[in-house]
């Protein structure tokens, strides 16, 4: 249409032009214009509905979106909702890169250009078989901690970087950790430990 190169193969990849991401820029632009005279005209009539993509990190994605996602489906029926489900840092960049209209995340945000809102508070507990002599303990040492078979979230995660960063808070090197496995979600670490890992 435009009678120019949109994309150029660059060593058996294809990237834009300078027209190419002068297109992109106008077409995000168009899209957030449509996007947006979509909301005033639900505004000014009631009616809402339309898409809402949300990116979630794993631990949320998993258990408090669902029943969250369900109430705002009878209240917005006409909404069709999508979750995406990645690590923190990919939910940050996918907001960042106007992949998703929000994200949900438990760890801090890396993009100065998002703003951010604290939605609720959690804790992250340390959790053992309930055969485990810790398994009936309130609370252990982190020397004791240290002791045992570690498994943890995978890189990017963020409830690894939130206790990393109590870990740094107190003082205590994370080296000193037994980090037997890195694992994709808070599912599979709970059935790593019953399983006996």
């Amino acid at each position: 249409y435009y009678q120019t190169m949109l994309f150029d193969r660059v060593n058996r990849h294809v990237k834009l032009t300078a027209a190419g991401e002068l297109l992109l820029d106008y077409a995000i632009h168009m899209n957030n214009l449509q996007a947006e005279l979509e909301r005033n005209i639900q505004q000014l009539t009631g009616h809402v509905k339309g898409e809402l993509l949300i990116g979630a990190s794993t631990t949320i994605g998993e258990y408090l979106l669902p029943h969250v996602v369900g109430s705002f489906k009878k209240a917005y029926p006409d909404v069709n909702v999508t979750i995406q489900i990645m690590n923190t840092n990919e939910v940050a960049e996918g907001v960042n890169n106007k992949h998703f209209d929000l994200g949900i995340i438990e760890g801090p945000c890396e993009f100065p250009s998002l703003k951010e809102e604290k939605l609720l508070e959690d804790e992250l507990v340390v959790v053992v078989p309930t055969n485990h002599e810790f398994a009936d303990r309130k609370e252990i040492t982190l020397e004791e901690l240290a002791t045992l078979p570690y498994i943890t979230r995978e890189a990017g995660s963020g409830s690894r970087l939130l206790f990393e960063q109590a870990l740094i808070d107190a003082d205590f090197d994370i080296e000193n950790f037994n980090m037997v496995m890195e694992l994709g979600s808070t599912t599979a670490i709970k059935s790593a430990i019953v399983g006996g890992l």
